[in-house]
């Protein structure tokens, strides 16, 4: 994969030939194929769907369940398991209030300190409605998951286990298949935060067996305000839908009884993203041109030299030498993360510094906050090496002099 080639799909670099962009788990860059899709419904296509007869709204639905099919097929989904959303979080938030009332006092969710607010807070919310408790499944002193602790805080009365197959601050990857057999056999449900691992390598929701995947568009090279979630088919009757409104039910009355369409429409009340879907299609049709396969090969080896490059820096420490994947966590001894975020940032380097999120992570990891570096693979060798060249040469006095000027 040649670097100056793939770069030229992507109109950012030609706008901004200067950044250093490192902050892809937070959004990828958009390839020019998703940006075309785009100005061609907003000039060409720009009618609704799933309402009119005339030829225009016909076409455009026909593009938009292709768009359907394509997640489906990125996701190794059947098309009409593939629920389009506003995205990871308004997922999980359907996913919470579709097992509110599944739920009796008593009954426990499960998940890890290690979570994005967006995989915690919607069943956090559920303890407003029913005596429910959000329980935590122990992490090692490095942030890590394991089956055992997993398997030694399964009980009758969890009903969930809320995880994200790769988190967005340490970047581990969970082995779902495992996870999935140990949660069935308790009699629970498995829900996966996909936001961070659908960008990372091949996903297959069959095979890991996964009750239901949530997965953001935008992190995907796609619009924000967009995605998709996965509810395995047999689930459709059980939980019910978040939202209600129009093209989600066949028929209702004035007394209130409710006939939801079949599948995934049931849970698409409303105008649906169509530019957002069609272009999410694009995105995970654009990324399987190239090769799921190739694409990892490439972000491993940028990950690598990232990694051995950071570890050779003495005031640096990186938190997760483990990381399956090119986000790498760390701070600078003496300096503030936001400090030297700013200072990153005078630079040309954009990359995230904080909690990224994951508020409860500081109570598995002796780390209040760190500095994240983020990779794709249309990052480069050359990009790392002088980001490293910077990190080589910070100190607290040349923070400090960005706030003098």
């Amino acid at each position: 994969m040649e670097d100056a080639l793939l770069r030229k799909n992507y109109p950012f670099f030609d706008q901004h030939p200067d950044l250093i962009y490192f902050d892809n788990a937070a959004t990828a860059l958009k390839p020019r194929c998703v940006i075309d899709a785009l100005v061609r419904y907003y000039e060409k296509e720009s009618v609704n769907v799933h309402r009119s007869a005339y030829p225009l709204a016909q076409a455009l639905e026909k593009r938009y369940e292709q768009a359907r099919e394509q997640v489906a097929s990125f996701l190794h989904a059947q098309a009409e398991e593939i629920i389009f959303t506003g995205g990871t979080t308004a997922a999980m938030n359907q996913l919470a209030y579709a097992l509110l009332p599944q739920l009796t006092d008593g009954d426990v969710i499960l998940t890890t300190y290690a979570e994005h607010a967006s995989c915690i807070l919607p069943f956090l919310h559920l303890k407003q409605f029913k005596r429910i408790e959000v329980a935590y499944i122990p992490l090692d002193a490095h942030g890590r998951f394991s089956l055992p602790a997993l398997k030694a805080s399964l009980h009758s009365r969890v009903k969930a286990v809320v995880l994200a197959e790769i988190g967005n601050v340490l970047g581990y990857r969970l082995p779902l298949a495992q996870i999935a057999e140990l949660v069935h056999e308790a009699g629970a449900l498995l829900f996966v935060d996909g936001a961070q691992s659908a960008a990372h390598g091949r996903t297959d929701v069959k095979a890991s067996k996964v009750d239901a995947f949530a997965c953001s568009a935008h992190k995907l090279g796609a619009t924000t305000g967009v995605g998709a979630l996965y509810l395995k088919k047999e689930l459709f009757p059980v939980l019910q839908p978040a939202f209600y409104g129009g093209t989600s039910n066949c028929d209702f009355d004035e007394a209130g009884h409710i006939v939801l369409c079949e599948g995934s429409a049931g849970y698409e009340a409303g105008t649906p993203p169509i530019e957002g879907a069609i272009a999410f299609g694009e995105a995970c049709a654009y990324l399987q041109k190239i090769g799921l396969d190739v694409i990892e090969a490439k972000e491993q080896q940028l990950k690598e030299h990232l990694f051995a490059g950071l570890k050779k820096i003495a005031h640096v420490t990186l938190w997760n030498e483990d990381s399956a994947v090119p986000i790498a966590a760390f701070t600078i001894d003496h300096i503030h993360v936001q400090d030297a975020a700013a200072y990153f940032a005078k630079h040309g380097v954009c990359l995230r510094s904080g909690q990224h999120c994951a508020r409860l992570l500081k109570q598995a990891i002796d780390a209040k906050a760190t500095l994240r570096v983020s990779l794709a693979f249309y990052n480069t060798i050359e990009e790392i090496d002088r980001f490293l060249a910077l990190c080589e040469k910070i100190t607290l006095d040349a923070c400090v002099d960005l706030y003098m000027e």
